[in-house]
């Protein structure tokens, strides 16, 4: 690209007038610093310009928090969230996922689809996978041989529980990391 057309993109006005300073960075960077928000609000800046339309597809990192669960009305709203960005975002590689149950009443519900995310962030490839299901009392079940992943290096499971022994021997890249009470 020329030096001209960088000036030029780096020099468009807003709708209010200012300039947007943002969109003359380059993609690769936007899409870094897109990957640090919560998922939901790297939808969201489709809307800043012509630019960021359709950026928020190829952010490296899924992360559906604690945080960002509690905005919803619901276990169902979340859901449809999750699986609506899962189906219109490309399928490149992740540096990292990060799902958490809805926290309400339902946990079946809330549960529903932790698999099929799982499923689809292994397929991108993962890097980094942290599950979490947000229910006092309750733990999911995490599926057997589900978690088989060559680039996943890192793992956090919260709150889930297995009925056998997990067998990350298809996960050639995990680390072992030392607990933090050792």
């Amino acid at each position: 690209m020329s030096q001209g057309s960088e000036a030029a993109r780096s020099k468009r006005k807003t709708a209010d007038g200012s300039t947007d300073r943002p969109s003359g960075l380059p993609e690769g960077l936007l899409l870094d610093l897109l990957s640090f928000l919560p998922s939901r609000d790297a939808v969201r800046t489709c809307v800043l310009a012509h630019r960021w339309r359709n950026l928020w597809k190829e952010v490296p990192a899924l992360r559906i928090t604690p945080a960002t669960t509690s905005r919803y009305c619901g276990a169902s709203a979340l859901n449809r969230f999750v699986n609506d960005l899962l189906f219109f975002r490309n399928r490149l590689p992740l540096h990292v996922a990060e799902f958490s149950s809805y926290g309400g009443d339902n946990f079946d519900e809330a549960v529903q689809y932790l698999e099929l995310w799982i499923r689809y962030s292994s397929s991108c490839p993962v890097a980094k996978l942290s599950v979490t299901s947000h229910d006092k009392y309750q733990r999911w079940l995490l599926p057997k041989g589900l978690i088989t992943s060559e680039h996943l290096t890192a793992l956090q499971l919260t709150r889930v529980k297995t009925q056998d022994d997990l067998d990350f021997s298809s996960c050639v890249s995990l680390k072992a990391k030392a607990s933090e009470d050792d």
